[in-house]
């Protein structure tokens, strides 16, 4: 057992994403008040039932592989997702309105993982949502703030993008494309939320948007 005092940070460095530097077999829930939990080149193996990562303090997750389980952030903390494979993992953020909009970058969720948003804003770049024919890739619930999806790419997913609840906020979808959703076969589907879409496409779905 760690218990890192007030404003204590935990680095881990693996030296290489396939290198394991953690495995989870519970719950992970380091205290709100630390400074950073950064995990840098390495891979997290979640196993057993119903793993659980849980942050309510900065995190930095940079070229790590994620593997089963379920990552959960909660309230204000600063979240840099960055380089990683979340494999057969759900991804969900609880994101606070005075807190910070979630990043992502450059990054992939495969093999029936997820990505649940609620509340704040997202900003997801150059990542890559495939093979999750159980799951709805992307969703957004109560966004706030004006969000960006760039460069993105869905496809063979049960549904590519949800956006729900927006309370009139804004998403854009550019250069980004929504193929083969295989289950509900919906492409896009929104409420009360403008979506600007550009130099994209949402095709191969039995409706395109909803």
């Amino acid at each position: 057992t760690i218990q890192p005092g007030t404003n204590s940070r935990i680095l881990i460095n693996g030296g290489n994403k396939s290198n394991k530097v953690m495995e989870i077999q519970g719950t992970l829930s380091p205290p709100d008040a630390l400074a950073k939990f950064q995990v840098v080149n390495g891979t997290i193996l979640m196993t057993g039932s119903n793993p659980l990562m849980d942050f309510g303090c900065p995190i930095a997750l940079l070229g790590v592989n994620l593997s089963g389980g379920t990552l959960r952030t909660y309230g204000q903390p600063i979240t840099t997702i960055a380089g990683c494979t979340f494999d057969n993992t759900s991804f969900i953020a609880q994101l606070f309105y005075y807190g910070n909009p979630l990043h992502i970058g450059s990054s992939d969720f495969i093999n029936n993982s997820a990505l649940n948003t609620y509340g704040k804003g997202i900003i997801i770049g150059n990542t890559n949502f495939s093979n999750n024919p159980n799951s709805i890739a992307l969703r957004a619930i109560g966004l706030e703030y004006p969000s960006l999806v760039n460069n993105c790419n869905f496809t063979d997913n049960a549904l590519g993008l949800m956006v729900f609840l927006g309370n009139g906020s804004q998403l854009s979808l550019i250069r980004s494309n929504i193929l083969f959703s295989t289950q509900s076969m919906i492409g896009v589907a929104v409420d009360n939320t403008y979506l600007t879409i550009k130099c994209g496409s949402i095709k191969n779905n039995n409706s395109s948007y909803v």
